[in-house]
Order: C-alpha cells, then sequence, then structure tokens
C-alpha cells in the first residue's frame, strides 16, 4: 500500500510509548476499527520478533477479558497482572470497536521499533523525532494534527460502557418524568405567586376601604404584607434552586463517567448528550450560573495538562453556548494537574460543574 499524505505525527518519550502512539493514532483517525481488522493493520510480522508460534498465539496484541470484576488475560485465564511484556494497565489498554480490550506487548528493540514507523507511514502516521523518557518516569506520547486534518469522533470509550449499562434505568422514561415533575412544580409555583398577589391586590383596593368603613380593629384584620409575600416567594425560590444543584450535581457523575477521550478536548457523542440534560435544567432555572473546572491526571507534562484542562471546560461551555445558554451565565477554569482526588489516574481525569453564588 502506498503511503498516505502524513495526517498525525506521535511525538513520544520512550519508543515503546510512542508505538503505543502510532497504534492509537491509527484508531483516532479508524474509530470503527475491530480487534482482527487492528491485527490485519499491524500484523505480528512488522516486529520479526513476534511471529507467531505455539506459545505465543496474539500476536502484537494480548487481549484481556473481565470475568466477575477481575481483569484476566483470555489465553490463559490468569489475573491480567504486569508480565513486563505488555501495556496490561487500565490507562494504557486499547479498546476496539466491538468492545474488546488488547495490551500491546511493550518490549520494543531499535530495530522493531524503526521497522513500525515505515509501517506506520501507509496509514498517514508520522513519528517525530524521538525524546528519551526521563529517568525512573513513564514514557509518555502526544499527537499533532497535520494541514487541517481533524480526526473523526471516536466510540464512547469502552471503560465507560459497562458504567452506562449498568446507569440504563436512568434513561429516556426518567427524564420524561423528571421534566414532568419540573413543569408541575412552576405550576404550583405560578398559582401561589397568582394567589398572593390577587391578596395583594384586594387588600389595596378593597380592605382598606372595608375596613374603614366598618370601624374594625386593624388588629384584628388579616393583612397580606407585601414583604412577607417576598420572603415567601424566596423560600419557594430557594428550595427550587437546592433541588437544581442537586439535578446539576447527578448531572456532573454522568459527564465524568462519559469522559473525554484521552488527550483530546473533544466532546464525545456521551458527553455532548450529558450536557443537553443540562441544559435543559439551565433553561428551566433561568438565574442559575456555572462555573466548569477541567481537570487531569498528573501524567504527561503539566503545562500539556494545564492547556487540555482548560480546553476541556471550555468545550463543554462553547456546547452550551451554540445550544442558547447566556454565555454571561458560564465560566470556565482549567487546573491541569494540580487538584488530584485519588491515587487513581481515571479519577483525577473529570470536570466539575460548581454553581455560582452571587
Amino acid at each position: 500500500m502506498a503511503d498516505e499524505k502524513g495526517k498525525i505525527r506521535v511525538h513520544g518519550k520512550a519508543q515503546n510509548r510512542t508505538v503505543l502512539g502510532i497504534v492509537n493514532a491509527y484508531l483516532t483517525m479508524h474509530p470503527q476499527t475491530t480487534a482482527d481488522e487492528l491485527r490485519k493493520a499491524f500484523p505480528c510480522t512488522v516486529a520479526k520478533k513476534y511471529e507467531k508460534n505455539d506459545n505465543d498465539s496474539y500476536g502484537l496484541f494480548r487481549e484481556i477479558v473481565t470475568v466477575d470484576g477481575k481483569r484476566l488475560w483470555k489465553d490463559t485465564e490468569k489475573e491480567a497482572v504486569s508480565d513486563l511484556n505488555h501495556f496490561e494497565q487500565a490507562d494504557e489498554t486499547i479498546h476496539t470497536a466491538d468492545g474488546k480490550e488488547l495490551a500491546m506487548v511493550s518490549t520494543w528493540v531499535e530495530s522493531d521499533y524503526k521497522a513500525m514507523i515505515e509501517w506506520a507511514k501507509q496509514y498517514g502516521i508520522e513519528v517525530a523525532s524521538f525524546e528519551k523518557a526521563e529517568a525512573l518516569k513513564k514514557g509518555s506520547y502526544r499527537f499533532e494534527y497535520l494541514d487541517g486534518y481533524v480526526a473523526p469522533l471516536m466510540a464512547a470509550a469502552a471503560g465507560a460502557v459497562a458504567e452506562a449499562e449498568a446507569q440504563a434505568d436512568d434513561g429516556e422514561e426518567k427524564k420524561k418524568e423528571c421534566k414532568c415533575k419540573c413543569k408541575k412544580w412552576w405550576i404550583i409555583l405560578l398559582i401561589i405567586l397568582l394567589i398572593l398577589l390577587l391578596l395583594l391586590l384586594w387588600w389595596l383596593f378593597c380592605g382598606k376601604k372595608c375596613c374603614c368603613k366598618c370601624g374594625c380593629n386593624k388588629d384584628a384584620v388579616a393583612v397580606v404584607d407585601s414583604a412577607s409575600l417576598v420572603e415567601q416567594a424566596k423560600a419557594v425560590q430557594d428550595s427550587l434552586v437546592v433541588e437544581a444543584v442537586k439535578n446539576i450535581e447527578k448531572i456532573e457523575k454522568k459527564f465524568n463517567t462519559a469522559k473525554f477521550f484521552k488527550g483530546k478536548a473533544d466532546l464525545s457523542d456521551d458527553t455532548k448528550a450529558v450536557l443537553q440534560d443540562l441544559e435543559s435544567l439551565l433553561k428551566e432555572n433561568s438565574n442559575l450560573k456555572l462555573k466548569l473546572i477541567g481537570h487531569t491526571s498528573s501524567e504527561g507534562n503539566e503545562t500539556y495538562n494545564q492547556k487540555l484542562s482548560e480546553d476541556r471546560a471550555k468545550a463543554a461551555v462553547d456546547f452550551l453556548v451554540s445550544r442558547g445558554i447566556d454565555a454571561s451565565r458560564l465560566m470556565f477554569e482549567g487546573k491541569g494537574s494540580s487538584e488530584p482526588v485519588s491515587d487513581n489516574p481515571e479519577e483525577n481525569r473529570r470536570t466539575e460543574f460548581v454553581v455560582i453564588e452571587e
């Protein structure tokens, strides 16, 4: 196959991480690739060291399956712990369109590494000058899109699929039920305000005159105080705000379950669906203002992580503005990897939805 024009350039630290970046660049360009198709795209013969034999039937990619909550090597049914030959950690594995989790081999000599670089050129993937990883630190990689190339939207991250299925009861029926309840609350609020307004008007135009004519004791008359009306209306409004904040917290959880694609600020279909729920809530509560704060894991360069966290928060804000939410009600901020909440990198990759109090 002839080399394609360069579309993605991979910048890598450590040659094995650079090869992992090449494979993920291919999946970014071809998000519908299955495990079998990936093996055909990168056959074991690319690196002669990994040709198939009786003891090694998986080539460059070894499959991991999850059984009763445990991650196992499919070929041996043993627990998928480090064997020093594969990228088997959850934040390193490759997820294909058919729902399979693959661990790519991680030991690469220079000749095999060069062979992979040449092989990748046919897919429009280039590799920048090699950078050595810092001592005692994991290597890393990042993508550079060339000549205005825009990668297609990838399928939802396989790690979020199980969680999304477990929350299937939060589907369309619950959305409709929630919207119905919100509408009922607004109707009840309007009725209460209308009754209070009618009572106030009656007192202003009829109550005082009646009291003067009959000589009633002013202390015995039930007076509707305008200040009291304001307090009652404010109490009702405060209760609605508290309910809205609870719903925002639920939406934040769903958004972080859907996740961004690793190393990217593009919104997936799942994250857009969650933001549409947030859009509906903001339109129903026009007095609410939000700040979206992006966080990343500590992997990679601090400057890059800071920029990535800002871009992700901004992407969510831009989407809401494009859906009709006033930009003055939204703010965004990126904090990079400066505020971790866990030793697990996945939990540190998150976006917070903070209500701005005036």
